[in-house]
């Protein structure tokens, strides 16, 4: 699908058909979102695929309003997780990734250099701030990928956070949770929402 056709008909969408999507599908829809930019390269995301019945039936509980049942109906639950030992993290990309080309070997050096003495003075709110704008990068290409493959989705954002979606998932305490996102087949598209007119919200100096 071209990109603008992609981006003008892609729209939140709640209510899905009882059909299963696949643990290879949803792979494979994680696999062109993980392709998103992040901040140095830092690439926090960390996602969970909600399988199990009693799992998703605890996580929607978390849910407020109407979206505990989106998160019971949707046959595809993926929650996006933030990794917030960075120090750790760019260790594990020295300790497993190749350098293929001189960005790359720049790149290498500079977390060696600066990234990861840096990282550990970053102030909470510098620090949670650069979470949540890649998160923000790899959920925006999530939703495309899954519009790409054919399938309707949501992202929410109104549910109870906090270490108890760690213990609910059993995902390890350094991960942060951030977003659910719920997908499937569905017989609907969504509808657009207003945009404010380009010229309201752009400034040339």
């Amino acid at each position: 699908m071209e990109f603008k056709e992609l981006n003008h008909n892609r729209h939140a969408v709640k209510r899905f058909k009882n059909e299963t999507v696949s643990i290879d599908t949803i792979r494979a829809i994680l696999n062109e979102a993980h392709y998103a930019p992040s901040g140095i390269n830092m690439q926090n995301w960390h996602f969970v695929i909600v399988e199990s019945a009693e799992k998703k039936a605890a996580l929607a509980a978390t849910g407020r309003g109407h979206n505990g049942e989106q998160i019971s109906n949707a046959p595809a639950v993926v929650v996006i997780f933030s990794d917030t030992n960075l120090h750790d993290r760019f260790e594990k990309v020295l300790q497993d990734g190749g350098i293929e080309n001189e960005t790359q070997e720049k790149w290498v050096g500079r977390i060696k250099n600066q990234y990861l003495e840096e990282v550990e003075n970053y102030t909470p709110q510098y620090k949670s701030d650069y979470l949540a704008m890649n998160t923000g990068f790899v959920t925006m290409n999530l939703m495309y990928a899954i519009k790409d493959a054919g399938y309707e989705g949501n992202v929410i954002l109104g549910f109870n956070k906090g270490p108890h979606i760690n213990e609910i998932l059993k995902v390890d305490a350094r991960f942060r949770p951030e977003l659910v996102i719920v997908f499937g087949k569905s017989d609907e598209k969504g509808e657009p929402h207003y945009r404010f007119p380009l010229s309201e919200i752009t400034e040339v100096r």
